[in-house]
This record gives structure tokens, sequence and C-alpha cells, in this order.
């Protein structure tokens, strides 16, 4: 029994050996609250640095990732039993601004610590941003209503300009120089109801189920272009209806009773809760939205349907009414 016990001592001595002393006792801990360290290892430096994001990752997994899937595997060369993050484009984007603490070769493998400040999206811009520049008024009168960028605002103390932009597969918000991405989770504080026009806009059921059949209701105030699209929680965005006539004082309803159908809620992925952004956009002519895709029996697909920016840029010419609409599973 003695020799059995002095065996297995050993044989954790020369796997400790294989491994640096301040990676096996995670040396470098959080010096702030908001601070969060990964660690990795691997064959090679880029599958250690992978690793230590997916350590992060797992720590902060409800709050970067919309999906919060994970799962547990076991490897005779990790060191523990842990949490592998199945981490999609966005959320490897949003982990990108890390910094490394420690890097090691060790044998034929290479250990990794990194740093990852866990800040509020505005926090960050303000201290990456050299110098902020103040505006009499936002520039965009649908993005000042976000909830995003109220928080921006509060944290540069002033009206700046921001803009949302579509790059390497993810969103950020762009303020100078700055490029920051959004997680996930963060991006429905992108969408919200406002009224900035003549057009009132309602959808006959709230919330939607999978499945369910609705319609919406538009009343003018005014004569005019009326023009709906349809942003997805992702930023996919498609156009419901172009540009029909809206007389002063009347009534309208999407899809017209003539159709003899209804709009059918739907989800991005199943079992998972979600959410549009429905914008009619009130113009004297027809508006030109040929660049975005139009809705249909299937799903949007391909990068070229994300275009939330380029909505959010014609929210900035003509005058709009949005409605945040959620659809949960049936």
């Amino acid at each position: 029994m003695k020799s059995i016990a002095l065996w297995l001592t050993a044989a954790v001595m020369l796997w400790a050996a294989d491994i640096p002393a301040w990676f096996l006792q995670r040396s470098y801990q959080p010096a702030k609250s908001y601070e969060v360290i990964g660690y990795g290892m691997g064959k090679t430096l880029k599958e250690a640095s992978l690793h230590a994001k997916e350590d992060i990752a797992g720590q902060l997994m409800t709050e970067i990732s919309s999906t919060k899937k994970s799962r547990l595997q076991s490897d005779s060369d990790e060191l523990t039993r842990s949490l592998d993050i199945e981490i999609d484009t966005q959320v490897h984007t949003v982990l990108s601004d890390l910094k490394p603490l420690k890097t090691q070769k060790l044998g034929e493998k290479f250990f990794v610590a990194l740093k990852y400040e866990n800040l509020k999206l505005s926090q960050r811009l303000v201290r990456k941003a050299e110098k902020i520049v103040c505006l009499r008024r936002p520039l965009n009168p649908y993005l000042a209503a976000t909830p995003m960028y109220r928080e921006i605002k509060k944290a540069a103390g002033c009206d700046i300009d921001v803009s949302l932009v579509r790059k390497d597969r993810a969103w950020f918000i762009a303020y100078d120089t700055v490029l920051l991405p959004i997680a996930p989770v963060d991006y429905k504080d992108l969408f919200v109801s406002v009224k900035h026009s003549p057009v009132t806009f309602s959808v006959s059921k709230s919330p939607l189920r999978e499945g369910d059949r609705f319609f919406f209701t538009l009343h003018a105030s005014e004569r005019g272009y009326a023009t709906l699209l349809d942003v997805y929680a992702n930023g996919m965005t498609a156009v419901v209806e172009p540009s029909f006539l809206m007389r002063k004082g009347q009534t309208y309803r999407l899809p017209s009773e003539d159709a003899q159908s209804n709009f059918e809620a739907a989800l991005l992925e199943e079992g998972e809760p979600t959410y549009d952004l429905y914008v009619v956009l009130f113009s004297r002519r027809p508006i030109d939205v040929s660049r975005f895709e139009a809705t249909g029996d299937t799903l949007l697909s391909g990068e070229d349907a994300y275009m939330a920016d380029r909505l959010m840029r014609l929210t900035a010419t003509y005058p709009f009414t949005t409605l945040f609409v959620r659809t949960k599973p049936r």
C-alpha cells in the first residue's frame, strides 16, 4: 500500500514538473473587481491563448453570450476537468481586447495568462477615447433614444458622435478612432420604441409567441409614404413593405385585410426568445430600399443581410417610428 502511495506521489511530481508553478497555482489574480484572468495551455501559442480566452468566456458566459451554450470536457492534456465554452465569432471579437500577463514555453507546451477588463461598453469607450468632443445635440435621433447611447452619454458627460459599424462579422460602436465590439447580450440595448414621425404604429398582439399570426396598424397625421422594415435580434434587416402612400387621418392595416393572411412570429434559435425592431420611415416621396433584402418564407442569411447600421443612418435622414416587439417560445 505504501509503495502505491509513493508511486502516485512520484507520478504527480513528474506531471507537475511539466507545468510552470505560476500556472499550476494560478498566481495571477484580479487586482480590481472588474478584472477577469484566464489561463490556457496548448501545443502552440495560439491554442494556449484560445484556451485562456475560453476560460474567461466561461467566467463571463451569461454576460457576453446570448446563447449560453457550454459543455464539459476532460482530456489527458488538460490540467483539470474544465468548462469548455463554444464561443461564436462575435464573442471572440468581444474578447479581442485582452492583455497578456505571462507567456511561457515549457517543453513542447505553451502556457499563458490573459487579463480582460469586464467594464460596461460605455466605460471602455470613454477610457479608450483620447479626447471627448461634446455636441450641442446628438446627430442621430434614433440612436440618442437607445439605452446604449444613454449609458454612453452618462459616461462621457455629454452628447458625442458615435455610430454603429459592421466589421469582421461583428457589431461595433465607433467613436473617433475608437472601435469597440458589442457583446451579443448588449446588442438589444440598441432596440427601443420611439415615435419621431407623424405615424402611429402598433402590433395586434404583444408579446408574441412562436407561430402567432399578427398584423400591424398604422395611422398617419400627415400625407406621405411609409416604408416598413424589420431588424432582427442579430442585426439582419429586411424590407417588410416598401413605400406605400398614407393619407392624412386614415388608418392602415399591414397586411391588408384583402391579403387574407397575417405575419407569423418566428424565433432565430429554437427554444430561445428573440426580439425584432420594426421601423417605419416616413417620407414625402418613395424611398429606395433596394439595397435591403425582402422578408419571405425563409430567414435571411449571408453577411450582406446585416444592414442595421445602414438603416440607422436612414433614421438620421427621414422621420421614423419604431416598435420593439418580443417573441417567446411556444
